[in-house]
Formats: C-alpha cells, sequence, structure tokens
C-alpha cells in the first residue's frame, strides 16, 4: 500500500531494516479486503528425528554439520520433534 511504501521510505538505512524489511507496523486496513493470509513451515524447521528409521541426510543436515555454517553450531537433529511428538501435537 502507498502508507506502507511511505514507511518503508523513512525507515533508517541501518542493517537491522536491510535484514528485517519488513519490520514496520502494519495494519489489516493496508491489505485489500480479499487478501488471503498464509502460513508455512518445512520438515527440516518442524520434524526432528535426524536420525530416525532409516531417514537420510538431507542437504540442510550436510550444511549444518560443516564447522563454521551455522554461527551457533545448532542444527535439527531434534527440531521441535514433531516426528515423535505428533499425538500431542494433535490435543
Amino acid at each position: 500500500s502507498t502508507r506502507v511504501a511511505a514507511a518503508a521510505a523513512r525507515r533508517p538505512a541501518c542493517a537491522a531494516y536491510r535484514l528485517h524489511p519488513m519490520s514496520i507496523a502494519l495494519r489489516r486496513s493496508d491489505f485489500p479486503a480479499d487478501f488471503r493470509w498464509g502460513v508455512s513451515t518445512s520438515s527440516f524447521q518442524i520434524e526432528g528425528a535426524g536420525q530416525a528409521d532409516g531417514k537420510g541426510e538431507s542437504i540442510w543436515d550436510r550444511f549444518c554439520s560443516q564447522p563454521g555454517r551455522i554461527r551457533d553450531g545448532s542444527n535439527a537433529l531434534v527440531a521441535c520433534d514433531h516426528y515423535h511428538r505428533w499425538p500431542q501435537d494433535l490435543d
């Protein structure tokens, strides 16, 4: 919307805003009435069970295992562990 574009133009030119371009407050009225919201995720973020039931290594598993690739050295071998917790997630 015009308000969003104007707010973006007024933002300071700093690294935080370059990393998070949508870090301005938005209102429902900034979007068309028929705008449809959606969400998504990836199995890497949710499943966990990195070594369970013969699951093979993904490209992200391999990437995360390389020293220096992930600042804190974390990986998704457990993640949210939906693979094992799915019955609880249904409640």
